[in-house]
């Protein structure tokens, strides 16, 4: 990709000169590299890095060829991803760019009662079986207390979660599952919500925080105890007795934030 241009074909293949702005960690981009391509990053996912160990072993293949091969030539990564590869033994520069909130193009089926939302992978990477136990002690110690929905993509070693839901009949029809929500979907709920929860492994500095910044929602980050189902129970019980006042939601568009990663690979 080169900054300096407005549009860039899919069929581009990167030169000399250009930089290439990776939103995975998956493959070898050394090649790139080494004809004189910048390359940064801008994980879409840090799960497969901050946790390998969900990862099939042909994914962690893929993960150990990328960490050889192109991770040495990342010379710059952007906002929540250089703390995640910070773990990894990655030491370049970092520069944070400032998301915007995403608006309906439709008008979606929300759920008619109070909720609170859990935007994020359904599965290992979003702590569902934990999330799953602390609503249920929720349920016996809070009398008056708003659903749960979960809403975000089906990853990894999610079939307990989904057992538990399936099986209990969403905990009485206390939980709603919203597999694969569209960007439309995810705004309206965010929106709408009491406020968030995270339980993503990059918890303050992942997808669903950050969204939830950008919507002006508060946001419960469970990274501390995202396993300890008594302790997360107890902090979002804590939340629905007082709920801290949501920010100011951003007025920036994603032609601003564009304009800031053009920015930055140009300078």
């Amino acid at each position: 990709m080169r900054a300096s241009q407005a549009t860039v074909l899919d069929s581009v293949v990167p030169a000399a000169g250009d930089l290439l702005l990776m939103l995975g960690a998956c493959g070898d981009a050394s090649r790139f590299a080494g004809n004189g391509v910048s390359l940064a990053v801008l994980l879409v996912d840090a799960a497969p890095i901050l946790r390998p160990d969900w990862l099939t072993a042909s994914e962690r293949d893929l993960q150990d060829v990328w960490r050889r091969s192109t991770l040495p030539h990342v010379s710059l990564a952007l906002s929540a991803t250089g703390s995640s590869l910070r773990q990894v033994g990655w030491r370049g520069p970092v520069h944070e760019i400032a998301g915007a909130p995403v608006g309906p193009d439709a008008a979606p089926p929300l759920p008619s009662r109070r909720f609170v939302l859990a935007a994020g992978p359904i599965g290992a990477a979003g702590q569902t079986r934990h999330l799953l136990l602390a609503w249920r002690r929720l349920m016996d110690a809070v009398p008056d207390r708003p659903d749960l929905v979960i809403a975000g993509d089906v990853g990894l070693l999610a079939d307990d979660g989904l057992a538990q839901i399936r099986n209990s009949e969403g905990l009485g029809g206390k939980v709603v599952l919203v597999p694969f929500p569209s960007a439309s979907l995810r705004a309206a709920l965010l929106r709408e919500c009491v406020f968030c929860i995270a339980m993503e492994a990059a918890g303050g500095w992942g997808r669903v925080a950050l969204d939830a910044a950008a919507a002006g929602k508060p946001c419960l980050s469970a990274r501390e105890t995202p396993e300890n189902a008594a302790q997360l129970s107890l902090e979002i019980a804590r939340w629905l007795a007082c709920s801290p006042p949501p920010g100011a939601r951003s007025s920036r568009t994603w032609g601003d934030v564009a304009g800031d990663v053009l920015a930055v690979v140009s300078a």
